[in-house]
């Protein structure tokens, strides 16, 4: 058994993409790491195209996870927490979003780590609002 990563592209326009990530532990195989949730060729786009995150809403039950750009060899410039106590959604819009700036190394990948992902009832969603290049 293996846990359960739904992902599905609800909008790809021309500037934008939402996705909507499910999460659902099989409570054996434990956290995710670096889990991919989108990659420029699932839209379209050239492997060094950088998306920019805008919006994050999310629930998680029972675990926390860490969103972050594939930076290759190096450790991601950026990351940033989900926290399961919070679940509040977060609007990078007023900071002209958030650039993936992974570097020479970087994949263009936007993928998800979490910490605590290991019974069965554990899971979450999350719907992630990004712009493309």
């Amino acid at each position: 058994m293996a846990n359960t990563v739904n992902r599905k592209i609800i909008v790809s326009g021309p500037r934008s993409i939402v996705l909507s990530v499910y999460l659902k532990s099989d409570g054996v195989s434990g956290d995710l790491v670096q889990e991919p949730l989108l990659t420029p060729s699932e839209v379209g786009l050239d492997e060094d195209a950088r998306f920019r995150l805008q919006y994050v809403a999310y629930n998680f039950a029972g675990f926390d996870g860490v969103l972050e750009f594939d930076a290759g060899l190096v450790d991601p410039a950026f990351k940033w927490v989900l926290s399961e106590r919070t679940n509040a959604p977060v609007d990078f819009r007023p900071f002209s979003h958030i650039r993936d700036d992974s570097g020479l190394d970087g994949t263009g990948v936007l993928m998800l780590n979490t910490t605590g992902f290991t019974l069965e009832q554990d899971q979450g969603s999350i719907l992630l609002l990004i712009r493309k290049p």
